[in-house]
């Protein structure tokens, strides 16, 4: 068997991001089971350079997918339809630090008015992560109305920081910036509620750091959202209305100390658990790269790998030319190309 060498299983973080330049031989020729962990929703980031980019960033993550995953993890279903053996899991857990600055909350006496500091949104100053929903609730006439005179701290840098400003300022947005801060540090301690209004996140990072802290959380209805919903502190939304109001009842209560099973869900070891059961087959299972069609699609991305082939579809695309470069010239043998299996020396780590 050419897979008698092959070291057993490898985990490719963005499988669709990982090859969609690969033009070598099959990672199933040298491991004997491919997990691809699909965290990045590309669809949302080309959405806005129209329907020609976004079918072919579809059609490229799902050719990628097919030819070089047996199975594929997606952190939630707001991820495109992948090929195959495909699964929602959350498969991510978050620092200790959180989860001890949580604890480090709960220890302590109910009605402390430093930990009642208020309201407050994280994330990079790009439009896309929330700032343009979040711009818009807290100006809407129902923020005015149930939340007069409230503000909500943001905390973040990055290309739309002085555009993202100066729309909240002229929309009236009660909304004050502050620089990049790594969401442990002890100036956000005292915050007892965390907003998230961004729906275009695949699984927020941001927001299971805020739920593991033991802050309350006051997030969108979303299918990015599902995994929040096991947690008691968290809230939901479906509009402004609804928003103006969550955030109210958050403000004028107190976050519930974090449960045991709720400290340990967002643990990495919940996560590389969550991790083993998703990623396994049943025994005796056929495995997805022997199958034909996966070994065709392997044949057909090889084959757009080629300048001919491949400078056509990105410019159906609307992306960019290859520069120049010598590729492989030689047809895939038996649909894939010859190799021999990496060297463990590559692979292991002491």
């Amino acid at each position: 068997s050419w897979c008698a060498y092959c070291n057993d299983i490898v985990v490719l973080e963005e499988p669709e991001h990982l090859n969609w330049c690969h033009h070598g031989t099959r990672w199933n020729r040298h491991f004997k089971h491919v997990v691809g962990i699909a965290h990045t929703n590309y669809i949302a980031y080309t959405r806005p350079f129209g329907l020609p980019t976004m079918a072919g960033q579809w059609f490229v993550n799902t050719l990628t997918v097919a030819a070089y995953c047996d199975v594929t993890i997606k952190l939630s279903d707001t991820l495109q339809w992948l090929p195959g053996k495909c699964l929602v899991r959350n498969v991510h857990g978050v620092r200790a630090d959180f989860l001890a600055t949580g604890a480090r909350r709960g220890s302590l006496e109910r009605g402390d008015p430093a930990m009642r500091r208020g309201a407050y949104f994280l994330g990079k100053a790009l439009w896309a992560k929330g700032y343009r929903e979040l711009v818009d609730f807290t100006s809407s006439p129902a923020f005015q109305a149930e939340l007069a005179g409230t503000r909500v701290a943001c905390y973040g840098s990055g290309p739309d920081f002085k555009a993202i400003g100066a729309e909240a300022l002229s929309k009236g947005a009660p909304l004050d910036f502050h620089g990049a801060i790594d969401h442990a540090a002890d100036a956000l301690f005292g915050y007892h509620v965390f907003v998230n209004p961004s729906t275009s996140e695949v699984l927020c990072t941001a927001t299971a750091e805020a739920v593991a802290m033991g802050k309350i959380v006051v997030i969108p209805e979303h299918p990015s959202n599902q995994f929040f919903r096991q947690f008691q502190n968290v809230r939901f939304f479906s509009n402004d209305q609804e928003f103006a109001q969550q955030l109210k009842a958050a403000l004028e209560s107190e976050p519930e100390p974090l449960a045991a099973v709720e400290r340990y869900t967002l643990s990495w070891e919940a996560a590389i658990e969550r991790l083993m059961d998703a990623a396994a087959l049943p025994e005796g299972s056929v495995r997805q790269a022997d199958m034909t069609g996966h070994k065709a699609a392997y044949a057909l991305h090889w084959v757009m790998g080629l300048p001919a082939f491949g400078d056509g579809f990105r410019g159906f695309s609307n992306a960019i030319e290859w520069k120049p470069y010598d590729g492989y010239r030689t047809p895939p043998r038996v649909l894939e190309a010859r190799s021999r299996p990496l060297s463990m020396s590559v692979i292991d780590v002491d």
